[in-house]
């Protein structure tokens, strides 16, 4: 046989044979995004809230479970990347539904989803050409994955398409690549009708409730290295489908290990020394070796040929499943990311090169690979030789970036002034406190000026944030206080007015008195001066406003500054504050009035005298007594 196909064939078999095509999925089928996604032509994703995100509109990632009654994901852009992410697109099994739908497209490559009750999991219809549907997981579907109407070029690899009933479907479509799924617990593994040219190679098709393979009216294709177990109706049905070649498939203990009953005519083996097939119930021995099988000595293919009918015959049976020879390399990861094949025991052919590569999750990167323990580096992807059993660990880190918040000492922030580490990605919120008497001014972001209070930052990067404030609250003045009052001011007398004045900031500068004569016309400004009281805000001061003449109003304000440059007034609500000097008597006016005084008292005195009491004879004592005295 040829050494390396051999080898290449036991890669896979051996994969299968210990169910090693696993899958790593995040399903959570709890509450999930409703309805049907778009990617639309231009890049855009509709609706825009839909849980998939892209950076560069040529990597779409979920990141979230979708259900829709509808389609499920609709694809109407070429040249992209679809990557589930472990995330499950799940429907109700509707008509025509199709989980993720690539009509049309090219150079489309699906990834990492869970595809569930579509009526279609995954869609090719009509010329969809050269898309790739990689790792995913298509269960519970009535198609897991139909290629239609001349779809071609495409390739479906690596997924595992489950409880279906149809696993593959292919009508009308060639040129197709279709390698190392596993297809089971369908009704029917594989079927296709007029399709032509197709490559079956490398799949796990187990326990289906129909045939494995399916064929009508389909030629020329390769279907080779497939593990074909336990089908309930047989491995491969063919109906006039002729010109397709079977070569080192493992056929394992199917009801009918093929149904050849309607004129179709192909080829089960590729010569000698390559082999055919392995039939579990083939019953021939290995005694003889050679082209001819005459030849002493055993090369592993059996001595007679393999009859399923006298159309098909394969000449040259093998005595073992094809690629027994294996090693197991273990796979695993660390928080931050998976690899690709996914986590798990993989078993490889003796010989077996194989790629691995690491994927990190979103806000995380690649460290290194721990080989049997051993750092080997950070190359990505890396080739291990399958020679010996091995276990390799892709070990991940979280991307993460430094955020230092600084402020004056004129407020705080919240989070509090420090330097604090973030996930990459994080938007963190910050607020600028300002003290008592001051406000914020600015933010300087890694020496960009910024205004908006609270901030957001987004971390991508080590970043810088300081907050500023300024004192532009003006001093506090309360109510003056004048000695002597208002209403008590004599001539020529000076009045003291007190005053206290309190500033939250940046301190108090001085004080002034403003008084007039004019009512504001004109004004004369006394400094105040500090009384000595403690205080560690508030402030006396006091000035003396010189006395006036009788008759004098005098109108005054105070004025205060702090050292920030505000000030403010206080002058009774714009009315001031006034007194008026009391007029004096002058000395030739209090004489004449005396004299009238003294008058109008002699005569009331001498009308008392004489008059009597109505109801008496005689005048009370106090009234003679009066009376008398005003005779002496």
């Amino acid at each position: 046989m040829d050494d390396l196909e051999r080898e290449l064939s036991g890669i896979m078999f051996t994969l299968f044979l210990v169910g090693t095509l696993t899958f790593t999925f995040n399903i959570q089928l709890g509450k999930a995004w409703t309805g049907t996604v778009y990617i639309r032509a231009d890049g855009s994703i509709d609706p825009s809230d839909a849980p998939i995100i892209t950076y560069d509109n040529v990597t779409y990632t979920l990141t979230d479970n979708i259900t829709s009654s509808g389609d499920g994901i609709v694809v109407e852009r070429d040249n992209i990347v679809v990557d589930g992410a472990g995330y499950t697109v799940q429907g109700t099994m509707e008509w025509s539904s199709s989980g993720i739908d690539l009509s049309y497209r090219s150079n489309v490559t699906i990834k990492n989803v869970g595809i569930k009750r579509f009526w279609f999991g995954i869609e090719f219809f009509k010329y969809a050409r050269n898309n790739n549907v990689s790792g995913n997981r298509i269960i519970n579907n009535n198609i897991g994955a139909s290629l239609d109407y001349e779809s071609f070029s495409n390739t479906l690899s690596m997924n595992n398409i489950t409880n279906n009933y149809r696993g593959v479907y292919l009508y009308e479509s060639s040129s197709n690549s279709i390698f190392m799924n596993s297809i089971t617990n369908n009704y029917e593994g594989f079927e296709l009708w007029g399709s032509s040219s197709n490559s079956i190679f490398c799949n796990e098709i187990i326990k289906n409730n129909g045939f494995g393979i399916y064929l009508s009216s389909s030629d020329n294709n390769n279907i080779s290295l497939n593990n074909i177990t336990n089908n309930t109706w047989g491995g491969v049905y063919l109906f006039y489908s002729s010109d397709n070649r079977f070569c080192h498939n493992n056929f394992i203990n199917n009801t009918d290990q093929v149904d050849s009953s309607y004129g179709s005519v192909n080829t089960w083996d590729d010569g000698y020394p390559s082999g055919g097939n392995y039939w579990s119930d083939y019953t021939g021995v290995d005694n003889y070796t050679g082209p001819y099988q005459d030849e002493t000595g055993s090369d592993g293919i059996g001595d007679t040929p393999y009859v399923i009918d006298e159309n098909n015959v394969d000449h040259y049976p093998l005595m073992y499943p094809y690629g027994a020879q294996t090693y197991k390399l273990t796979i695993t990861t660390t928080f931050g990311g998976t690899t690709t094949p996914s986590p798990g025991t993989h078993i490889y052919a003796n010989g077996t090169i194989v790629e691995v590569t690491a994927i990190p999750n979103i806000n995380c990167s690649f460290a290194y690979w721990l080989l049997d323990g051993a750092n080997i580096g950070s190359t990505n992807p890396i080739d291990v030789l399958m020679t010996a059993n091995h276990t390799l660990q892709a070990v991940f880190t979280q991307t993460t970036f430094q955020l230092t918040i600084l402020t004056t000492t004129d407020g705080t922030t919240n989070p509090l002034p420090d330097t604090y580490t973030y996930v990459n990605g994080t938007k963190v919120s910050v607020t600028a406190i300002p003290n008592t008497g001051f406000s914020f001014a600015c933010w300087l972001l890694d020496g960009e000026n910024r205004t908006e209070n609270p901030i957001t930052v987004v971390m991508d990067a080590n970043h810088t944030l300081e907050a500023y404030f300024v004192d532009d609250i003006p001093p506090e003045i309360g109510e003056p206080v004048q000695d002597p009052p208002s209403d008590n001011v004599q001539p020529y007398q000076n009045v003291t007015i007190r005053v206290n004045v309190t500033d939250y900031g940046a301190g108090i500068r001085n004080v002034t008195l403003w008084y007039s004569l004019n009512n504001g016309t004109s004004w004369t400004v006394l400094n105040m001066t500090e009384l000595p009281i403690p205080s560690n805000i508030t402030i006396t001061y006091e000035a003396l406003i010189p006395g006036y003449e009788n008759c004098t109003w005098v109108s005054y304000k105070i004025v205060a500054y702090d050292n920030a440059g505000n000030n403010s007034t206080k002058d009774n609500n714009g009315y001031g504050y006034k007194y008026h000097v009391i007029p004096e008597f002058p000395s030739a006016i209090i004489l004449p009035l005396f004299i009238v005084i003294s008058v109008i008292a002699i005569v009331f005195a001498k009308k008392t005298r004489y008059k009597k009491p109505k109801h008496s004879q005689s005048s009370p004592s106090f009234l003679r007594y009066s009376v008398s005295q005003s005779k002496m």
